[in-house]
């Protein structure tokens, strides 16, 4: 299997030079320039084959940020339902400070009539 000048493009020099490293600790310098036509060879495919390019994965992740936004009409239909539930829990907190006013007072005179 020979390297073409096309699959020596496809990996940096740094790649070639750690790929070279690995060989050699692996002692399969014999076995060097198959190993890296191998590489190469699957490197050049990957390249050529991969159909994720970063304007597919930009276009993708604009989609779905379009997607997560708010429009002006939600974010107020979510302030309204906000107000809403505010207004109910503190009709609840009034309705209980009332009935414990109400008890503790009772509790004041009932100790009072006792002494």
């Amino acid at each position: 299997m020979e390297t073409t000048t096309q699959q020596k493009e496809v990996l940096s020099y740094s790649t070639k030079l750690l790929l070279v490293e690995m060989i050699k600790k692996f002692k399969q310098e014999d076995k060097k320039d198959e190993i890296i036509d191998v590489v190469l060879a699957v490197a050049n495919d990957i390249k050529t084959n991969d159909n994720i390019t970063a304007k597919a994965i930009k276009d993708e992740v604009e989609e779905k940020f379009k997607n997560e936004l708010a429009t002006k009409e939600f974010v107020r239909a979510e302030i309204n339902q906000v107000r809403t539930e505010i207004a109910e829990v503190k009709s609840d907190i009034i309705k209980w400070l009332i009935g414990l006013q109400i008890a503790l007072g009772g509790f004041i005179v009932a100790i009072l009539k006792l002494f």
